[in-house]
């Protein structure tokens, strides 16, 4: 969700922010569409297929810390003054003004009582909007630029695949067999999963700048289809463990299926990668897709104000009543509040004073 400049602006890096920010809308839409599955019968075609579909949507915010990393590692260093006031207070500030908006928006409709105390606490404890938690987590990142750029550009090629293949086997093939053989008795020691590889403000920006900077493409088509043949098979192993978890606690609430959802995310998201830089040279330099993008963090922001807030939420259930399929109304409500999302941005982005909020 980070806005380059207008300058040296990446098709193919706008390209995976819009896809980005529909995979986080979905995220948000509830037993609508990511928890969709839990609804369907257990065997049934259609819970495996919107498991699938789940699983897919949790690359959302590996997506958008890889296009940060994209876009800042391969930077020269900045003095640490720059660092905070330059790139934290960027976002610092829109952390700020949206938590206070929407929690005032939640006294309104619900009738509470404001409270500046309770308000502070919230920021404190990123408990006043959930969606708001990726500030905090890329204000983290943030921190961490002047460490992570000399890290990443020191790095050799062959170091990123070791992370990589790190972060599948300690986030995917150790928790899954461990689960499948102990039913969650039993679980690795944590100690033994360096954060270098598997914290996500670290793998995902040095997977972006590998990809972006380093990856060589000798033949593009056979390597995007092998990519995405075990991007598949990630896909399936994790909604078959959604589903297996479940029967072994006999429950598909929300908690007992988050632990399977995204083992394998950072597959998911190297092949996102992979396919948008192969795809780069067929996009215009300025078109569409840049001016959609930069208006993506806007989107982020607004987006649960839309949803929740506004009649669009009944949506999904009026369609289905209305004898659509469920999943098809999830994405026509997300296509909605994409389309009233960007539009507000793009209106907010020509107000002076306003335009930093959302970009």
């Amino acid at each position: 969700m980070t806005a380059p400049g207008k300058k040296n602006r990446s098709a193919g890096l706008e390209l995976l922010r819009l896809a980005a920010i529909l995979l986080v809308i979905y995220n948000h839409t509830g037993t609508d569409g990511f928890m969709l599955f839990t609804r369907m019968p257990a065997g049934s075609v259609s819970g495996a297929l919107y498991t699938a579909v789940s699983v897919c949507c949790t690359a959302g915010v590996p997506v958008f810390l890889a296009v940060s990393g994209a876009l800042m590692l391969g930077r020269p260093q900045e003095p640490l003054s720059v660092i905070l006031k330059k790139r934290v207070w960027r976002v610092l500030l829109p952390l700020l003004f949206w938590s206070v908006f929407y929690y005032t928006a939640a006294c309104l409709r619900y009738g509470g009582t404001f409270s500046p105390a309770e308000l502070l606490k919230g920021l404190y404890t990123s408990g006043i909007k959930g969606h708001l938690w990726y500030l905090y987590a890329y204000i983290a990142y943030l921190l961490c630029l002047p460490m992570l750029r000399p890290m990443a550009q020191g790095m050799e090629d062959r170091h990123f695949l070791w992370m990589l293949g790190g972060a599948v086997l300690l986030n995917g093939v150790v928790p899954c067999a461990e689960y499948l053989l102990f039913r969650g008795e039993v679980t690795l020691y944590s100690g033994l999963k360096p954060a270098l590889m598997t914290a996500n403000i670290v793998l995902y920006p040095c997977l972006g700048y590998y990809v972006w900077h380093r990856l060589t493409l000798k033949r593009p088509g056979r390597t995007i289809a092998l990519l995405w043949a075990a991007n598949v098979l990630c896909i399936a192993v994790s909604a078959g463990m959604v589903w297996f978890k479940g029967s072994v606690v006999g429950s598909m609430n929300e908690s007992n299926t988050q632990t399977f959802l995204s083992p394998f995310a950072a597959v998911n998201c190297f092949t996102l990668l992979v396919t948008a830089r192969a795809l780069e040279a067929r996009l215009p330099e300025r078109g569409i897709v840049c001016g959609l993008g930069s208006c993506t963090f806007g989107l982020y922001l607004t987006h649960m104000f839309i949803r929740e807030l506004t009649p669009v939420y009944y949506l999904p259930s009026h369609l289905t009543a209305a004898g659509l399929n469920p999943m098809l109304a999830c994405w026509i409500d997300i296509a909605i509040i994409a389309a009233a999302g960007l539009a507000a941005t793009w209106l907010l982005k020509k107000v002076p004073g306003i335009r930093r909020l959302v970009s």
